[in-house]
Order: C-alpha cells, then sequence, then structure tokens
C-alpha cells in the first residue's frame, strides 16, 4: 500500500514537472488575483484605520465656532451649556502680514491660553519646544517641508498686526504637527496674498487685550460613540448639533459655525478613500474572474490531454475517486500557494504604496497596516473553490468513461463546415493554408472561446484601468477649463465702487454674484450646496460659467426663469427638470422652494444658479453681490499679479481665489489616485502576458502531432510558425474588440463608483483609451509568439507522429 501511494504521489510530481508551464500559470494568475483583491480591498480600511486613530489621538474637535467679533462670557456659557457639548477650547484666531527672513508671508496666529496638557486638536512636536512665553511660538510643518522657505527652529517672525498684539516680533521655537492643518489644502484670508502660507501657535499673553474669537467643541461620548471618518451616523448627529445651537442662540447669526467636514484636509481625505474603496469595489472583482477563468481552461485542457494516463491509472486498479485526488492536489496546490502569497504580498505591498503617494498632500503618521483575515480567507478560498470545481468538472467527464475507452484516443469531431464555405465564390478564392486556419478557428469552439474571453478580460481591464486615468488627468480641463471660464473670483464685505473702477480701467471682464451656503432637502435628505446669484445685465453668465445639458452638452440659456442645478446633486437626490426642491439658507431655519428648470454639467462641488428675480420672489429682497468672477481680456502675468495686489490693498476685499492655484492643488491632490491607476495597469499587463502565455502553451502543447504532420511533410520553420500563430492573432484580435467593448461598460461602473457628494468625473474616454489598450494587448500576443517559436522548433516529431499509438 506504501508503495502504491508513493508511486500515485511521484505520479503526481511527475505531471507537475511535466507541465511545469501550465502549473506556473495557475500559480501565477492565482497569486495576480489574491493580490489585487487583497491589496485593494485592504487600503480604504487601513487608511480609514489610520486616520481615525490619528484623529482620535489627537482628540480633534467635532464643531468649530468663529465669531467676527468676540464671544462674550454670557455666550460662552450659553455654548457650554448646550446638551451632548462635553468640552471647549476657547482660542485667538489672528491673520496677518509677516516677515520672515527678509520674506514676506501671511500667516495665521492661534493663540492657546496654554500648551500643558492640550485637551484638544493635540499638537505633535517634531523639533524644537513648545511656547512657555508670549515671544515664543511653533509652526505646523507643512506637508511639503520648509524647503522652499527655509525657515527653522531660532528663526524670528516679525508681525505687522501690533495694534493687537504686546510685540511685534516672535520666534520660533518649535515645530510641530497640527490634527487641523494636516493638508496641502489652501486656507483663504483675508489678508496679504489671500491665502495663508504658514500656521502658527502662541501663548494667549501675546495679545494685547485677551479676547476669544474661535471655538472648538467636543461632543460627548454617550450622544456619539464612533467618530470615524467614514461614520455616516456621526456626521449626521454633528449636524443635528449645529442645528440645535443655531436654534437655542440668537447671536448665532453672526457665527460661521462648521464641523470636521468643513475641514480642506479632513473632507479631501474622506473623498480619497471613498473614491480608493469604489475602485476596490469592482477591479478585484475582475481580476479573481479572469484568473478563475484562466485556472479552469489550463486543468480543462490538462485532464483531456491526460485520458491514456487516466485510462491507464484506472486499469491499474485505481479508483475514480484516487484519480480524481491526482488533478485536484495538481489544481490545489498551484491555487492555494498563489493566492496565499499574493495575499500577503498584496497586504504589504498596495496600501503602502497608495499611501505612501498620498504623503505628498497630507502629514499623517505611518500607515496602520494589518492583515484582514476575512479578505485573506475569501480570496484563498475563493480561487481554490472555483479552480476546484472546474477540475472536478473535467475529471468528472473523463474518470466515468471505462478503461478501454480512455485507452483509445478520442475521436476526432466529426467535420463541419464554416458559414464562408457556403459563400462558394468567396471560398473559392482563398488559399488552402488560409483555408485550413479559417476551419481551425472556428470549428475547435472550446480553444476559440479559451483565446477570446482570456484576451477579452485582459484588454477590458486596460480598457478600464487607461479610462480613469485619462478622467483623472482631464478632470481639472473638464471643470476649469470647459466649465470654468474665469480666471479668478473675490469677495468683498460691501459693494465698493472703487472695485469696479480698478477692474474697468485693467481691462478685466467681471460678473458680480452672490455666493451662499444652502441645505437642499429632498425626501428627508439633506446636502449642503452652493447658490450662486449671478448679476443679470451687459455680461452674461455665460462668458465665466458653461452652463451645458448634463446629457447632450448643448449650452444652456440663463435667464429670470432660471434655476439650474448641477448633475451630482441632482443624479444623488433623484432630482428631475421640472421637480420643486426645498432649500435653506445656511443657518436660516425658513425653508423656500423652487422648480428647477435644467441640470447643468458640474463635475466638482454642487451648485444652484438661480436667477435675481427668482431670488427676489422668495427672500422679497435684491441679492447682496458680495462676491465677483473675473476674466483677464489681455494680460501678462506681472499686470495679473498687479491687479491682484490692488485689490488686495481695498478693505473691502476679503479673499482673492486664483484659478489656477487651486488647479495645481487638485491635481496635487489627485497624485493617490493615479498611484492606483499605475498599479492597475501594471497588473493588467501583467495578467494579459500571464493569460496569453497560458494560451498559447496550450495551444501549441495539444498541437505537436499535427505541427509535426506538417514539419513531415515539409513546412520550414517559418510557415509552421505563421500557420499556428495566424490563428492566435486572429482570435486575439477577436478577443481584443470584444475587450474593447466589454472594457467601456466596466469603465463606466468604476468611474460612477469612484464619484463622491463633493465631485464626479467625466464618463468619456477618448479613442486613444481603446489605442492604447488594443496595442497593448497585441504587443503582449508578439511577445508571448516569438516566447513559443522555441518550443515549437524544439518538437519532436518522432515522439510525437508515434504518442497516439
Amino acid at each position: 500500500m506504501v508503495n502504491v501511494m508513493k508511486s500515485f504521489y511521484k505520479n503526481i510530481f511527475r505531471t507537475i514537472k511535466q507541465s511545469l508551464g501550465r502549473y506556473l500559470a495557475i500559480l501565477g494568475i492565482t497569486f495576480l488575483g489574491s493580490m489585487m483583491f487583497s491589496g485593494l480591498l485592504s487600503t480604504s480600511p487601513n487608511m480609514t484605520k489610520t486616520s481615525d486613530s490619528y484623529f482620535s489621538n489627537a482628540n480633534l474637535f467635532d464643531i468649530k465656532i468663529i465669531s467676527n467679533s468676540m464671544f462674550s462670557n454670557k455666550e460662552l456659557i450659553k455654548i457650554s451649556n448646550q446638551k451632548n457639548v462635553k468640552k471647549i477650547l476657547k482660542t485667538s484666531l489672528l491673520d496677518s502680514q509677516s516677515e520672515i527672513n527678509s520674506e514676506n508671508y501671511t500667516l495665521r496666529l492661534i493663540a492657546l491660553s496654554s500648551f500643558d496638557n492640550l485637551g484638544m486638536n493635540k499638537l505633535t512636536l517634531i523639533e524644537g519646544k513648545m511656547p512657555k512665553n508670549a515671544k515664543e511660538v511653533v509652526i505646523v510643518k507643512p506637508v511639503e517641508g520648509f524647503s522652499d522657505s527655509k525657515i527653522k527652529v531660532g528663526d524670528k517672525i516679525k508681525l505687522f498686526s501690533s495694534k493687537l498684539l504686546k510685540t511685534d516680533e516672535v520666534t520660533i521655537v518649535g515645530i510641530v504637527n497640527s490634527p487641523e492643518y494636516f493638508s496641502n489644502g489652501s486656507v483663504s484670508s483675508s489678508v496679504g496674498t489671500g491665502k495663508i502660507d504658514f500656521i502658527i501657535y502662541g501663548k494667549t499673553s501675546l495679545l494685547l487685550n485677551e479676547f476669544y474669537n474661535q471655538l472648538y467643541l467636543t461632543v460627548s461620548p454617550t450622544y456619539i460613540k464612533s467618530k470615524g471618518i467614514a461614520n455616516v451616523d456621526y456626521s449626521n448627529k454633528i449636524n443635528r448639533l449645529k442645528k440645535s445651537i443655531r436654534e437655542d442662540i440668537s447671536d448665532s447669526k453672526n457665527w460661521l459655525i462648521s464641523d470636521r467636514d468643513a475641514n480642506v484636509g479632513y473632507i479631501a481625505l474622506k473623498n480619497d478613500i471613498n473614491s480608493i474603496s469604489g475602485v476596490a469595489r469592482i477591479f478585484p472583482i475582475i481580476f479573481i474572474v479572469v484568473a478563475a477563468f484562466v485556472a479552469m481552461t489550463t486543468m480543462t485542457r490538462l485532464v483531456e490531454e491526460e485520458r491514456i494516463i487516466i485510462g491507464t491509472l484506472k486499469s491499474l486498479g485505481y479508483s475514480n475517486q484516487r484519480v480524481l485526488l491526482k488533478y485536484l492536489i495538481y489544481s490545489m496546490t498551484a491555487s492555494i500557494l498563489g493566492s496565499t502569497i499574493g495575499a500577503f504580498v498584496g497586504f504589504r505591498s498596495i496600501p503602502n504604496s497608495i499611501w505612501d503617494t498620498y504623503s505628498i498632500k497630507y502629514s499623517l503618521p505611518t500607515l496602520t497596516q494589518s492583515i484582514d483575515w476575512q479578505i485573506a480567507l475569501i480570496s484563498i478560498i475563493g480561487l481554490t473553490i472555483v479552480t476546484v470545481i472546474s477540475t472536478l468538472v473535467s475529471v468528472r467527464n473523463n474518470v466515468s468513461q471505462t478503461s478501454s475507452q480512455l485507452l483509445i484516443p478520442q475521436a476526432p469531431v466529426a467535420g463541419k463546415r464554416v458559414i464562408l464555405e457556403r459563400v462558394t465564390f468567396i471560398w473559392k478564392k482563398i488559399s488552402f493554408l488560409y483555408k485550413v486556419t479559417i476551419r481551425n478557428v472556428f470549428l475547435d469552439k472550446k480553444r476559440m472561446w479559451m483565446t477570446i474571453l482570456g484576451v477579452m478580460g485582459c484588454t477590458m481591464i486596460l480598457v478600464t484601468a487607461f479610462g480613469l486615468r485619462e478622467s483623472l488627468q482631464n478632470f481639472t480641463r473638464d471643470q476649469y477649463k470647459e466649465i470654468f471660464k474665469y480666471d479668478a473670483t473675490f469677495g468683498v464685505k460691501t459693494e465698493d465702487n472703487s472695485v469696479s473702477k480698478i477692474l474697468e480701467s485693467n481691462d478685466v471682464k467681471f460678473l458680480k454674484f452672490q455666493n451662499s451656503s444652502i441645505e437642499i432637502e429632498k425626501e428627508n435628505i439633506n446636502y449642503n450646496i452652493n447658490l450662486i446669484v449671478p448679476e443679470l445685465g451687459n455680461v452674461n453668465i455665460e462668458s465665466f460659467i458653461s452652463l451645458k445639458n448634463y446629457k447632450t452638452n448643448d449650452l444652456l440659456s440663463f435667464d429670470e426663469s432660471s434655476a439650474i442645478i448641477s448633475q451630482n446633486i441632482a443624479q444623488r437626490l433623484g432630482i428631475s427638470e421640472g421637480d420643486t426642491i426645498t432649500f435653506n439658507l445656511y443657518g436660516d431655519t425658513e425653508k423656500k422652494k423652487v422648480k428647477i428648470s435644467k441640470i447643468t454639467k458640474n463635475y466638482q462641488e454642487n451648485y444652484l444658479y438661480l436667477s435675481p428675480k427668482l431670488y427676489e420672489s422668495l427672500y422679497k429682497q435684491k441679492p447682496i453681490y458680495n462676491n465677483y468672477y473675473i476674466k483677464f481680456m489681455k494680460a501678462s502675468n506681472s499686470e495679473k499679479s498687479n491687479l491682484y495686489k490692488k485689490l488686495r490693498g481695498i478693505d473691502a476685499v476679503t479673499y482673492i481665489n486664483k484659478k489656477q492655484t487651486i488647479v495645481n492643488q487638485i491635481d496635487e491632490g489627485l497624485q493617490g489616485m493615479n498611484m492606483i491607476v499605475i498599479i492597475l495597469i501594471v497588473a493588467a499587463g501583467l495578467l494579459a502576458f500571464l493569460v496569453l502565455y497560458n494560451i498559447n502553451n496550450i495551444n501549441v502543447s495539444e498541437r505537436t502531432r499535427e505541427i509535426s504532420t506538417l514539419k513531415v511533410l515539409g513546412f520550414k520553420n517559418g510557415e509552421v510558425e505563421a500557420y499556428v500563430f495566424r490563428e492566435v492573432i486572429i482570435l486575439t484580435i477577436f478577443g481584443c474588440v470584444l475587450g474593447l467593448m466589454v472594457g467601456y461598460y466596466s469603465f463606466l461602473n468604476v468611474i460612477k463608483s469612484i464619484g463622491t457628494d463633493f465631485y464626479v468625473f467625466n464618463e468619456n474616454i477618448s479613442i486613444s483609451t481603446f489605442v492604447y489598450s488594443s496595442i497593448i494587448t497585441l504587443l503582449f500576443a508578439m511577445i508571448i509568439n516569438i516566447f513559443m517559436i522555441m518550443k515549437l522548433r524544439n518538437i519532436n516529431m518522432l515522439d510525437s507522429l508515434k504518442s497516439v499509438e
């Protein structure tokens, strides 16, 4: 019995050795499928876990309240007495122009009463020490560091806000990381360049007169148990608490009440995690399906080729179960080994690669990596089960036959005619070799579909990956060139005639508009969006914002009856043209209703464009045009800079947002998603290589007798190679064409899944995406064909021709 089992296992190892290429193909394809499945699915949870841990340890605020003056003791008491408010951190916020190392900067000073045991928004000291007196400050390290400014501990800062400070010069004594300012997203200001360059923290004793104009609140753990970045219940409860503060405190009308989602870095990180999660829901499944298909076709072909060996084993007394066990061991060892290694490589490599890419955007700790055993087991068991099932199906058909039937080569399929043969006037003009090629391609259905479906799967992934890459790269072009035509926006406290005079004298086209934050409601679902009310006059909004039908791309006219909403919010709330929506101005409980006239194409943020006439009918007052769109007709960079400088010199101007600055930030922010796309393209390329190698290897291995016959008949090497590869190329082209079509719909699913409440991506892809995908697929097919040439030339004609005797 021992010798029988020893011989049995020897036979298994001999089969693995003799068909090592196929064994490695199953191992490689399950490795790749498992790696992508485990790696992508674990990236979003790991990022969530890392960020949640960081914000929890730092005790990041839940609600932030900023007053345009200062909080009175009475107001502070009212806020602290609010139900579910656990703790309040009182701070002083002051934006100031400054000078460091003879360079001018705009700084934001946040003054704290004490740095000892800071219970909220805890700062992490990187270098130096915390401030001990009024003349010491710490500076928040930017994501990109201080390489350009060369700021260091010990440098002096000259502050130009001497009316509010005891001293106009402070010393940097430390460098810190802040859980509030952890991203490279710009912070707007009404002073200096309109953009905060650095954040500094000092002591309240630095102020000439103590005041508090910024409060941070945390909520009771009994009210909110989990504050995860992906926790929807957390956001809903915070919104209810903000609303409660608004309703209970009458003075809150002059306050800006926000939460974590209003923080530029926090919402950007949240959206990035959601986008990665969207990709991870679709791509791993595609890889698993293709991997399963390859394993199935490999085992099917292997079993069919070894029918004589199966017959021999049965004639020697091996039971059907024992014969089946041989092929199960073959497939299971390859699948378990490949998927296990792939899962652990995926856990360790892919999340880290993506997280490292985001380090150019966020100052966050090292990724907290953990092996998700549930994902690992699903990956390993799933791939193994599919492989085992395909093996069972393949072997069952053979072991059910008797030994005598199996020892005789399977009878050829009865000859059939292809459709083209019935078109005699065309068939007669085709040469003999091409007639054989056509018959071989279409009559061997198994080989045909095995090749076509394998190539289709690879091409589909490539189209999806390249399409995603194109949409990401064109995001800023689609939004800030095709839709937003203006060059900058700026705000004013009150209407100032000097602003218009400066713009007119500099040959600048401009449009006044009101910009308000509103809460839109439909079927008890609320979203915060931007309300834009443009001034209607000599200049139309179409010169600054291209309003286009989101389906037809036709330009939309904007008139006195227009209420145009952007596509993302419309799709998420199920709003159609002609529907009536309910909304209220942020901080105001009075509900208004308006009928939507059109839906416009838009990719970033959400907007409701309302005509002044409709606004007046709703609010019984004219819009307050406190913002400007500006568009340079002809101006050099220096002329633009001079205009911005003039505008900043006007007291009424509160902010200036240059479009190019926003574009640069968005492009930088999309680098993380670009890394995912690169990983997908590389993985798809490897998948294409493995699939095509496996298909070609099977194709050549099962046709050795046919190829040997051609050689005996006098066919030269080049003719034999052309004969075999001609069929492969034709089937590859068929599979590629199908893959392009299926890939487009796969791309649509992925691009929709990575969209968030804040942004969506263009669902159109250019012809170049299809061209790149086709070229890569066909290129890999040609490379594999070159590898197969040596195998064709090394076929032993005598052994092949006598193999069935």
